[in-house]
Formats: structure tokens, C-alpha cells, sequence
């Protein structure tokens, strides 16, 4: 049976049962609702048992129709006339269409089972095509289509004019008339009424007593018989419906009509609430549970067009602190000099306090924005010529041919054509990408290596992790094709010796703000940059912060809740108190944010002397855990002096090895290169200031969209604002989680859990039998995994990284479709036992 979000779809005998499955949002249709259903339909159509398709709602609606909320927060484009309007609309409607259909050509005998209130279209789609109508003694049937300036939807002014007349249709669908189950009875449109209690087993004992004394087949068959000369008729009400709704909105009547609803309930609430004294209520007229609680006045749905003066959750609040005030309505309290007397000066309080918020609110993004005025040295000028090696992995050719390759071209000319070597590497991205890099590279007047290449991935290195199945892991793969876009650095193949390295993600970034993220980011007094590394920010909108999976504060913690200042309090909170301080150079351990800048020295393999006259620090106690990272280099104390002037080999990316533990390679590239600068140079090792000469710099941002690029400058003026709820959420939600490997140390002998893998050999030609009979999924993937491997504690030198890791598997997947993710995440099995 297929997999539904929003509807639950059961089985039992001869009994198919969809139940609407948004009882929060009364089942109205929104979220997947109505695909849901008509892919239930769909299924139980072609059940080989049932006879019955049971349609019934969870919770104390039906259905409350439209999701009103849903529709209105959908944007609407411009149009160019009245037919691109209709057609717009057409499109919209078609779901519908298609629910209509499938429902008439339904070949089960059709139940509605109405367990409560319906209104809108919860209360016309279904009525009118279900063969056999079930209800509560709590529903009830109301439409506001006229209130709204709508019309009767789905051919429902056809069929209920068939089944209760065309005057009581009228009443209905014209005049919002409210009908309860008793007078649907009575009309006709209802067989039978069970109580509330227990409504959905009353249906189910019902329908099986049928069963047992009435043959499926001839059942099916009659409704056949009945059916058939009808769904010509009802299918053309139905698409007159749908023109005749559709030339609605393009009149704008439906927005006209509810903007003056919304004028009169507002004034209705403002009339009712001047009516009641503001601090002592009334228990019985504010109830929640009264029966006016689930009454529709005029058009109304309960929640959607509610208008009442209080909410349900002001009215419990009233009434449960109501006791602690010091008198009752119509009490006095002597003490206190009255109760009029003590409202006054709660009403002053609440004034003053409302007064203070506004101010806050509004002077703050006035007095101090956050990282709004940058600062004084900042020119975007590469003012000293230094020499620049650009490196990116980009693959969407729009971006290339638009805003990205625009910006590139704009950067180069800034840094000086002669100062920039343009390094970009793809790989298996098609023609159009191959196109759109070469014309990237005519535009572009520097030296250059643009790359289309080609990863075998029949032949790149994978894990096993069970017995016919090895997976390629995802950040091993970035990892490759990273280094494949450093490769022209690392190989010295360039000709050129550069100064810094700038990584640039398939992102919106100002070219200016590039160059101060090179060239001014944490300035020392002798006008020189003091960074090993300088991240940019990147935004998946207009105020959250994207990349928390490289990114680690200054002590090693995972970043907090991704609003600003993004960092938690956790250890000594350094690299929030630094955001906080509007520092451009916030020390963290790690980062990347769309776009990063190195020192192009440990790129090069042309870092200095690791010690002064080749003097072995005895303290590091790391070198071999280096060594297995590194090109087998020579130990320190037998390399001549010109070797000490080369140095080791260059830095490059990696991945863990280990199963079960993951670590972006953009964090763990930080993590070599302040573990490489430590053992390199006394001078350079990380100090108790948390200082890894690794920053992330809160002035220059980038988005991965040109709309929510648009909107940082401006929104940055209020983040001072998220500084408090931001803090209260980090703690609610217990960032950051606990990181098992923070605190070790390269070269530490440590111990921590490890998934061996102790299953059979993998064989290739098993593997490809598993393929086609299809891969294992979800809790049936991890259960395998777990059959066939176990958890064991490991003692072993820790490398640099620890920081980085948490426990999952990123792999390639087995198979996906043009527009699906290549990759998935595996959860570890459990037992890891971190500590």
C-alpha cells in the first residue's frame, strides 16, 4: 500500500477506509490533501477485495474545504491580460478537476462518512457523487460561496439540486443556509445518523451487516446501472463550475468580498471588545466550550475566518489566572484602594511596557544595526597587487551564463587581470554546462583552467556496508572534486605563486565584498591581513544562516539556532561574544559560508622553517599521526635547509574513512590547516584565546538566490533584535548537541566507538542481482546494516578534525531520478554508547 502524508488509508474485509488526516487545520484541503486522496482512490479502485470505499475526516471536522491560510500566503504573478488571468486560474482548479473524475468513475460502492461539521467544500464535493451517506449526529453542512463571491464548486449546483431540489438547493448553495444532519435526513441527502461517540466503529459494524446479507458484486453493479447515464451530465457541471470559478478571480470578486468581510468582522471584534471591561471576564461568555464554539456565523469556518475578540488560548489563560486577582467582578478590594483604581495602573504599566517594545523595536535597527556600517578600510581594491587563485565546482549553466559568471567577470577585473589564475571544475554535467564554462572562460581575461571532466564511478573508492552492497561516500566524492579544482595550485602547474586562495560556491555574492574578504578582513597594524583563513556568510534567505554542517565556534562547539548572532554561549561563548562585539574577524574552528579565503602558502607546499635550526618541538607528539595525512615526508631533523624551505606537501581536502562518522571536508581542510600551522611554527600554535587564526567575518555575505541576496543589507539592520529569542531557542532546543570527539587533540591518544564491518566479502556479481531486485531503505537498511557489523571501542592517535564529526553515513544512492538528490543520509545503528 502506497505511503500518505495527509490521509490514512485502511484495509479491513471488503471495507477500504480514507481518513482525512489534518485534523489541526479542520481537514481543510492544503499540504498534499488532495493529491493524497485522489491517489487513495485511485488504489482502493483497483483493490482486488473491497466493495466499500469508506471517505471520512479525523477529528471533529469533516472537512472545512479550502485551506484558506494556504491559498492566501500562495503568490500570485503578473498578468498580461484577462486570459493569461483565466488560465492561471484554469491550471490552479485542475487538481480539482481531477478529484472530480476520479470520484465519478470510482467503481467501489462510494460512503461518505461524515464524523463531523462540513463547510465549503467539505460540505458539497463529496455529497453529491457519494452513492450511500453516513453521518454524525454533530455534523452540519454550510457553504459561503455567495458570501465570498464564489459560486458553487465542482458541479455541486447540479447534483444537490438533483437530490434535494432546486429551491432547497438554492437555499443552501445561494444563501449559505446552514443544514444540520437531522434536516439533511429529512432533504434526502443523508441515509443514516449514529452518534458521535464511537461514529467510525458504528460505520464499520454497519457497512460489514451489509456485507453479510447483500453480494458485493451486485452492489457494485447497481451503483454501475445508476451511475453510468449520470457522468456525462455531472462531469460537464463539473467543468462549468470550474470556468464559471475561475471567471470569479479574474473578476477579483472573491478578494473584493473578502476584504470587506475582513473590514466588518474587524469592526465586529473592535464593538465587542469596547463592550467588555479589558481584565475581568465573564467564565460563561467566554467558554470554550460552549455550543456557540462550534457554530458558523454568516460565512464563517472555525480557525479560518474566526472573530471572536479573544483567542481560545486567551480565553483559557483569562480564566485560569482569573482566581489570583485580588476581587471578583463586582468585588472590592480595600487594600488595594479598589479595582478600578488597580486597572488603571495595570493598564499604565501595560502601556508603558508596549511603549518600551515599540521603541526597542524601532530605534534599534536605527542606533545599532548589526554589521551594517563596515568598516573604514574597506575599499574593495586590491591595493597591493597580490596575486589570487580563484577555485570553484559550479554546474548550473544559468548561474554560469547569469548573475555567478557575471560577478566572476567582475571580481577579476577588480583583483587585475594579471593578479588571477580562474580554476573551475565539473564533472558529468552535460553539454549545456561544457558550453556555458567555455563561454565563462572567453569572458574572463586571466589565465585560466576551466575543466568538464569525468569520475568513474564504477571505479571510485567505496565502503562496504553490507554483503552485496558498497556505497560511495558522499564528502570522499567533494573531496575529489575539490582537489580537482585546486589542482593547478597544488601540482605547480600554474606558473604563478599566489598570495591567496579564494573558494567561491555556486552563490550571489558582491565582487566588492569579495575583495575586502581577501583584503581587509582582520587588518594588523602594518596594513597587512592576519588570517589563515577568512569565511564569508551564506544565506538560504533573508535571515537564516546556511552552512552549519562546516561551521564550529572557536572552542569546537556546532553553531546554534542558524539566526543571528548564529553562535551559542556553550564553553566561554567566545565566538558570540565576538559576533556580538560586530567584530570582523569572529575566531571559530571552522567554517565556510559560500565563500572562503586561504593563505595560498599552505596550498603551495611553501610554508616556513617548522622550527628555527631545525629545533624538533618534543611537545607536539603528533608528527607521525601528520605523516599519515601527508606524502610520506622526511622526519624534520633529517631535511636539509632547502627542504625545510619547501615544506611538507600541499594541504588538500579529505574524508574520514570510518563508517558511521561524518565530517564535512570544508571543516576538516580548517582543522589540517591549524593543526599544520601548529606544528610548523611555535609562534603559530592555537593560544588559550581560542585564536586559530581562522575567522568567519559577518560583513560580507552571500545567498544562493538573487531575491534573498537582495534583502540582506536590509535585514541585517534587525538582527540585534534575535539576540534574546535566539539565546532562549538555542536552550529549548539543546544546541549545541553534544560532539563526542570536540575536545581531542591531534596526536592524543584517545578511545572512541568504531562500526566494524565483519559480514561476507563483497561479491559484484551478487550485487548486481540485489540491484535489480531493489535496495534496502529507511529501518530496513539500518536493521541489515546492523546483522552484519558491530560496535567496537578503539584506542588509536587522534587526528585533527575531531571537532568536525558526528555520527551518520552521507552515500551515493543506488538510483535516483533528473532532479533528485544523489545522495541520502543512513542513521548509525544503535549502540555507539557516545560519551
Amino acid at each position: 500500500m502506497a505511503k500518505y502524508t495527509d490521509v490514512i488509508v485502511e484495509v479491513k474485509g471488503q471495507i477500504g477506509t480514507i481518513k482525512l488526516n489534518r485534523p489541526k487545520q479542520l481537514n481543510s484541503f492544503g499540504g498534499n490533501l488532495m493529491l493524497d486522496v485522489i491517489a487513495a482512490f485511485r488504489e482502493l479502485d483497483n483493490h482486488p477485495d473491497t466493495i466499500f470505499t469508506v471517505l471520512t475526516g479525523e477529528g471533529r471536522f469533516f472537512s472545512a474545504g479550502a485551506d484558506v491560510k494556504a491559498v492566501s500566503s500562495q503568490e500570485t504573478p503578473a498578468f498580461a491580460n484577462d486570459a493569461d488571468k483565466k488560465i492561471f486560474y484554469l491550471a490552479r482548479f485542475a487538481s480539482a478537476l481531477e478529484l472530480m473524475r476520479t470520484l465519478i468513475d470510482h467503481r467501489k460502492v462510494f460512503v461518505l462518512a461524515l464524523n463531523g461539521p462540513g463547510v465549503g467544500g467539505g460540505a458539497v464535493w463529496f455529497q453529491g457523487i457519494a452513492d450511500i451517506v453516513l453521518a454524525s449526529s454533530t455534523c452540519y453542512l454550510q457553504v459561503p460561496f455567495s458570501s465570498l463571491g464564489l459560486v458553487p464548486e465542482n458541479g455541486s449546483a447540479l447534483s444537490f439540486a438533483q437530490h434535494m431540489s432546486i429551491h432547497r438547493a438554492n437555499d443552501f448553495l445561494m444563501f449559505g443556509r446552514k443544514l444540520s444532519a437531522q434536516e439533511l435526513e429529512q432533504w434526502g441527502m443523508i441515509n443514516r445518523i449514529f452518534p458521535v461517540e464511537g461514529f467510525h466503529g458504528a460505520v464499520q459494524g454497519f457497512l460489514e451487516g451489509q456485507l453479510s446479507v447483500n453480494d458485493g458484486k451486485s452492489m457494485m453493479e447497481s451503483k454501475r446501472l445508476m451511475n453510468a447515464p449520470l457522468r456525462e451530465g455531472r462531469m460537464m457541471a463539473v467543468l462549468n463550475s470550474v470556468d464559471a470559478l475561475a471567471e470569479r478571480f479574474v473578476e477579483d470578486a472573491p478578494k473584493k468580498r473578502f476584504e470587506v468581510k475582513k473590514r466588518e468582522l474587524e469592526e465586529k471584534s473592535r464593538a465587542k471588545f469596547e463592550e467588555q471591561h479589558p481584565l475581568v471576564y465573564n467564565r460563561d461568555s467566554f467558554s470554550s466550550d460552549t455550543s456557540d464554539s462550534h457554530e458558523l456565523d454568516d460565512f464563517d469556518v472555525e480557525d479560518a475566518y474566526k472573530h471572536t475578540a479573544l483567542s481560545p488560548s486567551q480565553r483559557r489563560r483569562s480564566q485560569s489566572f482569573s482566581h489570583l486577582l485580588p476581587w471578583r467582578a463586582g468585588r472590592h478590594s480595600k487594600w488595594l484602594g479598589g479595582p478600578w483604581k488597580w486597572t488603571r495602573l495595570l493598564k499604565r504599566c501595560s502601556l508603558l511596557v508596549v511603549i518600551f517594545l515599540l521603541a526597542y523595536v524601532v530605534f534599534t535597527p536605527i542606533l545599532r544595526p548589526s554589521y551594517l556600517r563596515r568598516p573604514a578600510h574597506y575599499s574593495g581594491k586590491n591595493e597591493k597587487g597580490e596575486k589570487v587563485f580563484i577555485a570553484a565546482n559550479i554546474v548550473d549553466e544559468e548561474l554560469i551564463k547569469g548573475e555567478w559568471g557575471k560577478r566572476v567577470a567582475e571580481l577579476v577585473n577588480l583583483l587585475g587581470k594579471d593578479n588571477v589564475y580562474l580554476s573551475v571544475y565539473e564533472n558529468d554535467s552535460g553539454q549545456k554546462t561544457k558550453d556555458a564554462l567555455q563561454g565563462l572562460k572567453a569572458r574572463v581575461e586571466c589565465n585560466s583552467s576551466i575543466v568538464s571532466g569525468h569520475i568513474d564511478l564504477e571505479h571510485f573508492p567505496s565502503i562496504q556496508i553490507l554483503p552485496n552492497e558498497r556505497r560511495i561516500k558522499r564528502i570522499e566524492y567533494l573531496s575529489e572534486v575539490r582537489n580537482k579544482a585546486i589542482e593547478p595550485l597544488t601540482s605547480g602547474s600554474t606558473g604563478m605563486h599566489f598570495d591567496k586562495i579564494l573558494f567561491i560556491n555556486d552563490v550571489i555574492f558582491s565582487p566588492k565584498d569579495a575583495v575586502d574578504l581577501l583584503f581587509s578582513t582582520n587588518i594588523g597594524s602594518d596594513g597587512k591581513t592576519q588570517y589563515r583563513a577568512a569565511c564569508a556568510m551564506d544565506f538560504i534567505n533573508a535571515f537564516k544562516f546556511y552552512d552549519t554542517f562546516a561551521s564550529r565556534d572557536a572552542e569546537g562547539y556546532g553553531i546554534g539556532v542558524p539566526f543571528y548572532p548564529w553562535f551559542t554561549g556553550a564553553g566561554s561563548g567566545t565566538s558570540r561574544k565576538d559576533v556580538l562585539q560586530h567584530r570582523d574577524a569572529v575566531r571559530v574552528k571552522s567554517c565556510w559560508g559560500g565563500m572562503v579565503a586561504f593563505e595560498a602558502k599552505w596550498f603551495q607546499g611553501q610554508h616556513s622553517p617548522p622550527y628555527p635550526n631545525n629545533e624538533k618541538d618534543q611537545d607536539s607528539g603528533w608528527e607521525e599521526v601528520w605523516e599519515d595525512m601527508v606524502d610520506e615526508p622526511k622526519p624534520i631533523e633529517n631535511r636539509s635547509e632547502s627542504e625545510n624551505e619547501v615544506g611538507m606537501a600541499p594541504l588538500t581536502f579529505r574524508a574520514s574513512q570510518e563508517l558511521f562518522w561524518e565530517s564535512s571536508e570544508c571543516c576538516l581542510i580548517h582543522a589540517d590547516l591549524a593543526a599544520m600551522a601548529a606544528l610548523y611554527s611555535k609562534t603559530s600554535k592555537p593560544t588559550q584565546d581560542f585564536d586559530s587564526g581562522i575567522y568567519m567575518n559577518p560583513y560580507i555575505r552571500v545567498a544562493y538566490s538573487s531575491e534573498s541576496f537582495a534583502w540582506l543589507e536590509f535585514t541585517r539592520r534587525f538582527e540585534s533584535l534575535y539576540t534574546v529569542p535566539q539565546s532562549f531557542v538555542n536552550w529549548l532546543a539543546s544546541r549545541p548537541p553534544f560532539q563526542p570527539r570536540r575536545t581531542a587533540n591531534p596526536g592524543d591518544i584517545v578511545e572512541h566507538r568504531e562500526w566494524l564491518y565483519d559480514g561476507p566479502e563483497y561479491k559484484h556479481e551478487e550485487a548486481d542481482d540485489l540491484e535489480e531486485r531493489g535496495a534496502s531503505r529507511g529501518r530496513d537498511l539500518i536493521a541489515k546494516i546492523q546483522q552484519n557489523g558491530h560496535w567496537t571501542t578503539k584506542k588509536t592517535k587522534a587526528m585533527p578534525g575531531g571537532f568536525c564529526g558526528g555520527r551518520q553515513l552521507l552515500v551515493l544512492k543506488k538510483s535516483w531520478q533528473p532532479g533528485e538528490r544523489m545522495w541520502e543520509k543512513i542513521s548509525a545503528p544503535p549502540g555507539a554508547d557516545d560519551h
